[in-house]
């Protein structure tokens, strides 16, 4: 996709592109929305210091879900609807995102059960728990964060310490401490398991996130400690790319 000349979206085989000379910039993508769709407005991410893209994009997504309100299929309306809600966001239109996030969800929730959909739910399930947090509903944003894990632990997928860590996040702002330092710690234990190398940047932000946990219990020894060692695999790995690079 681009802002300056056309618009190119669909597959390789059958992309179609929507010429946008002597257009202005709204014309071009109301165009953009009303005959490519969601995917004629996603290039658009990148120009979003334009406020009059940014507008112009917060305008036109409805009319760009509009494209897919009739299909078939509702994996495809799900997977839309989240990248339409991933443009209001970069577009600072928040309750806007978190509307579309909410039908996404519910479009992936009738998905069947498949690894595709799976992938679709867990994606729009991530977004609308992290609003859910940010916005203080910590019991619901909990029973997502719970479910999207179900998932990751049924695909096997290399995520499941990150989602452990997502629902420590939650009970950490609930003020439950003990509890979130208990899945901290099982989010560690997991990835340590899951990487040849004790030294990777994704242990390292487990125990950040641990020394956190201390910090708010008063024990400043250990979180101490536990910047210590992230610190140090944090200088281990930047050297061992260095090396690589040279």
């Amino acid at each position: 996709v681009s802002s300056r000349g056309y618009v190119r979206a669909g597959s390789a085989n059958n992309a179609r592109t929507v010429p946008a000379d002597d257009m202005g910039e709204e014309d071009f993508i109301k165009k953009a929305a009303s005959e490519t769709g969601p995917l004629g407005l996603m290039g658009f991410q990148i120009e979003l210091s334009n406020f009059i893209i940014r507008d112009a994009l917060r305008k036109y997504v409805d009319v760009a879900l509009e494209r897919t309100a009739a299909s078939e299929t509702i994996e495809p309306r799900a997977y839309l609807m989240y990248e339409s809600g991933k443009i209001l966001e970069l577009a600072g239109d928040l309750d806007g995102a978190f509307n579309i996030f909410t039908r996404a969800l519910q479009a992936a929730t009738k998905q069947g059960d498949s690894a595709n959909s799976d992938h679709v739910l867990a994606l729009v399930l991530h977004k609308v728990a992290l609003f859910l947090a940010e916005q203080g509903y910590y019991d619901e944003a909990m029973q997502h964060r719970t479910r999207l894990l179900s998932i990751r632990e049924k695909q096997n997928n290399k995520l499941v310490a990150f989602s452990i860590s997502k629902i420590a996040e939650v009970k950490q702002l609930m003020g439950d401490l003990d509890g979130a330092l208990e899945m901290l710690e099982e989010a560690l234990k997991i990835e340590q398991s899951a990487i040849p190398s004790i030294n990777h940047f994704n242990v390292a932000s487990f125990f950040i996130s641990m020394a956190h946990v201390k910090r708010l219990q008063g024990d400043l020894d250990d979180a101490l400690a536990m910047i210590e060692r992230a610190t140090l695999i944090q200088v281990k790995m930047l050297h061992s790319e260095t090396r690589l690079i040279m």
